[in-house]
């Protein structure tokens, strides 16, 4: 089926009342511009840029900071400089260090979403918009922090936005309209539309020198990539972990165990009023239901410099999932190889491998590999699929006037079988789950139902994927910032519905797929998705 559309959004943003409190063990979130500021000033210097496993305390921020010489940087780096001192810098303090404070704001932010395509067969789901749920900004925003002493930090966000669901896993129909926005009391939004399912960011801090500990509810990314990331791509709409990281000039460990709703809570197996299960998501269990299984996804990264100008990171992660709630606690241990526990029923694990360098002032080259599935030396040739993902991408920028004008370039390419397997058979049929890296988030539906939508944990995009991104802008920050974006990818027939099967000498197929597919694996999806018969192409062109 061709789909063809235009759609535009409209981001107007009022701070009406800035947090101001400053702690060393305040959290800054992945999309921090801070963050983004302290990259371009690496850069301008010919460094490889700070560690880019975020979020990141102030503690951290301030030490990277630390290692930037501003005498030797041009104008407009110097006030990039005094702007990432100024947000890191605490004020005066006007109380003993051992002193409890706090501190509230309100932000506003006004949005519009149009699009041109009124077939009823399309944008009856959130999904259908290049600037989606995930993406969209609340129209009030009230945070709070507190804070005790330098060592300790606390931040509660109370969003009032619309709700992504309307009925049980059906997208609200505030999504199917042309034209809407995201105040939740102006048509076609209603009351009824208020989004219930807050805090999506929610944690407590505490940390010294060079160490932090954060444990609560935010955005997790690993990365450097402009898309996404491969081992933990930044996107869901939160992810709930418990965190710990120690960093230093030329190294920084982090490690960390994320929790997720185990999928038999939220109705695989089901019938769909035959006798055949469909296997994907069902009636999730209801507020009176009691949660069953544990499902968990546990990792360490290690980042190095070599001279000053390489940057390396190596991530072993494993998901972890038990339908009996059994779990324990060796599987914690931060200094594990989590490949070789050898639980393969339990477990599936995944190898990542980065590097950045800065082989000139003012640009940076950066590549991730992901490890899913490969044959070892001495097992056929025919056997699990292989499962890689590959980004690459080159950004430079260039201080001008007050700002820095930047541009960058970004390729991806994902395997059909990233992310995916089985649950321990070799062998997923219809109706079962997969020990896999495709996670859900529990919502509240606006109807009084539980609502679960599903997400890879890594690469946004998923599997089966070529992604090319070329983007380009000028920012001046804490002032103004304007961008472009030219976004195209092709996606194959595989998708998180896909069942994993491994390949054997008379069902090839699995094993040698390659993307992107243009034909479906034969019995190998998942009902809901078998209408996947064709390579489907994105463009998505973008100002801001």
């Amino acid at each position: 089926m061709k789909k063809k559309s235009i759609t535009f959004w409209l981001l107007i943003m009022f701070i009406l009342l800035p947090v101001t409190a400053a702690n060393m063990q305040k959290i800054f979130q992945i999309d921090s511009d801070v963050y983004e500021a302290l990259t371009f000033l690496y850069m301008e210097q010919g460094k490889s840029v700070p560690s880019s496993s975020g979020p990141w305390s102030a503690d951290e921020l301030m030490k990277m900071l630390d290692r930037i010489n501003r005498a030797s940087l041009s104008p407009g780096g110097r006030n990039t400089y005094d702007y990432v001192a100024g947000e890191l810098t605490e004020p005066p303090k006007s109380q003993p260090s051992n002193s409890f404070g706090s501190s509230f704001g309100l932000n506003a932010a006004l949005e519009g979403y149009m699009h041109t395509n009124i077939d009823s067969d399309f944008y009856t789901d959130e999904r259908d918009w290049i600037h989606d749920f995930e993406s969209r900004e609340p129209f009030l925003t009230i945070p709070f922090e507190t804070w005790a002493t330098d060592m300790f930090y606390g931040y509660f966000e109370l969003p009032i936005t619309i709700n992504q669901f309307g009925y049980t896993n059906e997208t609200a129909s505030v999504f199917n309209h042309s034209f809407t926005t995201n105040v939740f009391l102006i048509p076609p939004n209603e009351l009824m539309d208020l989004n219930m399912n807050i805090p999506y960011r929610a944690f407590a801090s505490a940390g010294g020198e060079h160490w932090n500990l954060q444990f609560g509810r935010d955005r997790v990314s690993w990365g450097s990539g402009q898309t996404g990331n491969l081992m933990i791509g930044g996107h869901m709409l939160y992810n709930d972990y418990l965190k710990f990281t120690t960093y230093h000039d030329t190294y920084k460990f982090t490690s960390i165990a994320m929790a997720f709703p185990h999928p038999l809570d939220y109705g695989y197996g089901q019938v769909d009023g035959s006798d055949n299960p469909t296997g994907v998501i069902g009636e999730p269990d209801g507020q009176d239901a009691i949660i069953d299984g544990i499902r968990m996804y546990i990792a360490h990264r290690l980042e190095f410099k070599i001279l000053d100008i390489v940057n390396l990171a190596i991530t072993e992660a494993m998901m972890y999932m038990s339908e009996k709630n059994t779990f324990d606690i060796r599987y914690l241990n931060p200094l594990m190889l989590y490949h070789d526990n050898y639980i393969r029923s339990n477990s599936n694990s995944i190898l990542g491998l980065e590097v950045e360098v800065n082989p000139w002032e003012n640009m940076s080259v950066y590549g991730q590999m992901a490890v899913d599935e490969f044959v070892l030396p001495g097992e056929p040739a025919i056997g699990p699929p292989t499962a890689y993902g590959f980004i690459g991408g080159i950004k430079g920028i260039l201080p001008l006037e007050r700002g820095t004008a930047f541009a960058g370039f970004e390729a991806a390419l994902t395997d059909p079988y990233l992310y995916l397997r089985d649950n321990g058979n070799r062998h997923q049929e219809p109706g079962e789950y997969g020990i896999n890296y495709v996670v859900g988030v529990r919502e509240f539906s606006a109807a009084g139902n539980i609502s679960i939508m599903e997400d890879f944990l890594g690469y946004e995009y998923g599997n089966d994927a070529i992604v090319f991104n070329l983007n380009g802008g000028y920012t001046v920050f804490d002032k103004f910032r304007v961008e472009g974006n030219v976004f195209y990818m092709m996606h194959g027939t595989h998708d998180m519905y896909t069942l994993w099967v491994q390949g054997s000498n008379s069902n090839p197929d699995s094993a040698l797929a390659e993307t992107p597919t243009e034909t479906p694996a034969t019995g190998n999806h998942f009902p809901a998705s078998d209408a996947r018969d064709a390579v489907e192409h994105t463009l998505a062109l973008g100002v801001k």
